[in-house]
């Protein structure tokens, strides 16, 4: 059954760093509208390419010039059924200095309004020289961070297809929508869950 509108979404985008280290940032989204896609191969390369242009767009520039999009997997909630994997075209392109090891990184994270159902998303490893003396990220990274964090609040489109991100129980169920997200001025420690937990 293709994707259509309404349903929810995880979709996991997968990075490696110099071809080994993965980072996987997983996201929950519920489809707005699909547009003219009516094939699910078709959407998730259309989603490929508006995540790429219109969510992490900024935040790529800061992102270590080493850590190379590997995959984009998913998995229709709604539906029970997994989405055709496709190439994660996004690419860091920060240069100047070493990323830091793939647990430390940007921390965003999302509140919903509704008491106890909160989000999180750890973003790839950025450049060590994104931090300042005081160990605090720069203002070039602050910037990225939080006009990334911003358009998580808000409907995500390329004119054709309209996703929005939502915060879910493990399962992916009851849904919903960001009214807030923020960044931590530092970087953080990514913690490793069991998988299946967190949104």
């Amino acid at each position: 059954m293709p994707v259509s509108n309404g349903d929810i979404l995880r979709i996991a985008l997968q990075w490696f760093s110099d071809g080994v280290d993965e980072q996987v940032n997983v996201h929950h989204f519920e489809v707005d509208d699909v547009g003219t896609m009516s094939i699910d191969l078709d959407f998730m390369t259309n989603l490929a390419q508006l995540l790429l242009d219109e969510l992490y767009d900024d935040v790529a520039n800061e992102i270590a010039d080493n850590i190379l999009g590997s995959l984009i997997t998913g998995f229709n909630v709604t539906d029970g059924v997994p989405l055709p994997p496709v190439t994660n075209l996004i690419d860091g392109l920060a240069t100047g200095t070493e990323g830091y090891a793939r647990q430390v990184t940007g921390l965003v994270f999302m509140n919903t309004g509704v008491s106890r159902r909160q989000g999180r998303s750890y973003l790839p490893s950025f450049v060590e020289n994104a931090v300042t003396d005081t160990g605090a990220w720069n203002s070039g990274a602050l910037t990225a961070m939080l006009s990334y964090a911003s358009k998580l609040t808000l409907p995500i489109t390329d004119g054709d297809v309209t996703i929005h991100r939502v915060v879910t129980h493990p399962d992916g169920s009851s849904p919903v929508d960001i009214s807030f997200a923020g960044v931590s001025a530092f970087p953080r420690t990514q913690r490793r869950r069991t998988p299946g937990f967190g949104s």
